[in-house]
């Protein structure tokens, strides 16, 4: 550094931050590994220790999966997948109201023991 006096800014803000020469670099050395790291590309494109993604510069990169990945689905299929969705939507609304159903009877039961024990307070007096 020319500046020593910003050293150690610098190394506050780049910490745990590595620098990549692609893409594909800084996927490996983010995710390949049991720690995640910061890791950032010479253009300028960041991979933060989360795993999301941000920056770049003024051209659009495509990735490879957009590539890859085209699928072709009859309205038919499209169809059935909507209906197992909302099948699924329903069946995780069931389980909700199965699930809240005793949180409920639990607070009016305890509600009343409040009230019964108010009563044979006054009772015992």
């Amino acid at each position: 550094m020319k500046h020593n006096q910003y050293l150690c800014a610098f190394c506050y803000a780049a910490r745990d931050t590595l620098v990549a020469n692609d893409v594909d670099q800084a996927t490996r050395l983010a995710f390949n590994y049991n720690v995640r790291f910061r890791v950032v590309t010479i253009d300028g494109q960041l991979i933060d220790s989360q795993g999301t993604m941000s920056g770049g510069g003024s051209t659009k990169q495509c990735g490879t999966v957009s590539d890859s990945f085209n699928p072709s689905f009859s309205l038919q299929q499209i169809q059935s997948m909507q209906l197992d969705l909302d099948q699924s939507i329903q069946q995780l609304k069931t389980i909700r109201d199965l699930k809240s159903q005793p949180e409920i009877n639990l607070e009016t039961y305890s509600q009343h023991l409040n009230c019964l024990q108010l009563d044979f307070t006054k009772y015992q007096m």
